[in-house]
C-alpha cells in the first residue's frame, strides 16, 4: 500500500498544469482567476478523478479504502 501524503504530488502538479492553466491560460486576468481556478482543480483531482497508481479510483477513495 502506498504512502498518504498531506501535500500534492509532484504528479499532481503536473497534471495540474496541464490540464488547466495551459487550457485556461486565456481566461487567467488576475490572482483570484488562479485561486478559484486552483480550488476547483483540486476538488476535482482528489475527488473525482481516478488515479491508476492508485488502483483506479480516486485519491479519496483511495484514502478511505486506506482508512478501513
Amino acid at each position: 500500500m502506498q504512502q498518504l501524503h498531506h501535500y500534492p504530488s509532484p504528479q499532481a502538479f503536473s497534471h495540474y498544469k496541464c490540464e488547466t492553466i495551459h487550457l485556461m491560460k486565456d481566461k487567467i486576468k488576475d490572482l483570484n482567476d488562479v485561486i478559484q481556478i486552483t480550488e476547483e482543480y483540486m476538488e476535482y483531482y482528489i475527488n473525482y478523478r481516478p488515479q491508476k497508481n492508485l488502483e483506479g479510483v480516486t485519491p479519496y477513495i483511495y484514502k478511505q479504502k486506506c482508512i478501513i
